[in-house]
Formats: structure tokens, C-alpha cells, sequence
């Protein structure tokens, strides 16, 4: 009596064979499950880091142009996006040919770096909004920080004229994930990534 008592203990402790296939079922299903969203996923948070990069690179050139020591040459500081060129962009010194003013008149000097734009994100469209929300979009344009100014000025690359706005917004379009994401320089001087322009 007493074996047939230690052997029923032993036989219904543990798992029977069809229990573990069970449970190695669901973990395959809810692995594939994982798997296959894994991709969309990486191209949705892939866009949403490349807008901050830039928004952040932005920022850069912002205190690039406002840290400059007493007594250096005047060179303002800025970022050059240009939607012919979409996967790249730069930033900048601008030699001025007053000491303290844009609107006298500014000179490309020279590239500080380049940026590339990782993977199928490209810049899509480039546009300088104010109180009209159907501005048309730009070929290209200087974003210029001053000295002791966080305010940016925006410039059309073509013929240097100063453009006037609220804000720019530099839209970024991905294939892969099938959205965009806009960066916005406002003229305040707050750089933001968001969704919605």
C-alpha cells in the first residue's frame, strides 16, 4: 500500500510531454509574432531618431554661434539644407561683412562638417512659415545663428535674401515606414521634432 502511495507521487508531479509542447507552441507563435513586427517597428523609431539628430544638430550650431571668444573674426554660425541633395547636409561659418549686422551682408566661409542621413529617410520638402500656411517650399536654405543671439535668421541660398517667418520646418519622409516627421527652427529660437507641422 505504502509503494503504491509513493508511486502515484511521483508519476503526478511534473509535466506531461503534451503540456511542454503546449507551452513550446506558444512561445513559437508569440515569438514569430514578435519577429515579423520587428521590422516596422525599427524603421518607425529609425525616422523618429533621425529628427531628433538633426533637431539636435541644429541646437549646435545655435550655441556655435552664440559662444564665440572676444576678439576672434566675426563668423556666424548656421546649417544649410537643401532638398535637391536630401540625404546630406552641413554645418556652416559664415564670414560677416559688418561686425555685428546680417542684413549688411554675409559670405559662405567654410563647412564645418557634413551630416549624412542614414538609411531610406531622405529630406522631402524645406519651408518658411508665417502667418500664410501655404508657403511654397525651398530649394535651399541658410539657417544663421548671430552672436549672442538664440534667435535664427533664415536665408534662401540663392540670392541671400533674408526670408521671413514663424518657423521652418524641414520635413523628413522614410519609404520603409511610410511616414514623416518634421523638424521646426522657430524663430524664437526653439528647435523641436514633431509629427504634425
Amino acid at each position: 500500500m505504502l509503494r503504491q502511495i509513493y508511486h502515484r507521487r511521483i508519476v503526478s508531479s511534473g509535466f506531461t510531454l503534451l503540456e511542454m509542447l503546449v507551452v513550446l507552441a506558444i512561445i513559437a507563435i508569440v515569438t514569430a509574432i514578435t519577429l515579423s513586427s520587428l521590422p516596422s517597428f525599427r524603421d518607425n523609431i529609425s525616422i523618429d531618431l533621425v529628427a531628433n539628430q538633426i533637431a539636435t544638430i541644429v541646437r549646435e550650431g545655435q550655441i556655435y554661434g552664440q559662444t564665440q571668444k572676444a576678439g576672434e573674426a566675426v563668423y556666424f554660425y548656421g546649417l544649410r539644407f537643401n532638398s535637391s541633395l536630401p540625404k546630406i547636409f552641413w554645418l556652416n561659418s559664415y564670414a560677416v561683412n559688418d561686425s555685428d549686422d546680417l542684413s549688411a551682408g554675409f559670405d559662405f566661409n567654410k563647412s564645418i562638417q557634413s551630416y549624412d542621413i542614414p538609411g531610406d529617410i531622405v529630406i522631402e520638402e524645406i519651408s518658411v512659415y508665417s502667418a500664410d500656411p501655404s508657403a511654397p517650399p525651398l530649394a535651399c536654405i541658410d539657417v544663421v545663428f548671430q552672436k549672442r543671439y538664440p534667435e535664427p535668421n533664415f536665408f534662401s541660398c540663392s540670392d541671400s535674401s533674408q526670408l521671413n517667418g514663424s518657423f521652418l520646418a524641414i520635413k523628413l519622409t522614410s519609404d520603409r515606414a511610410k511616414r514623416s516627421k518634421y523638424v521646426k527652427i522657430w524663430a524664437n529660437g526653439q528647435i523641436s521634432a514633431d509629427n504634425n507641422l
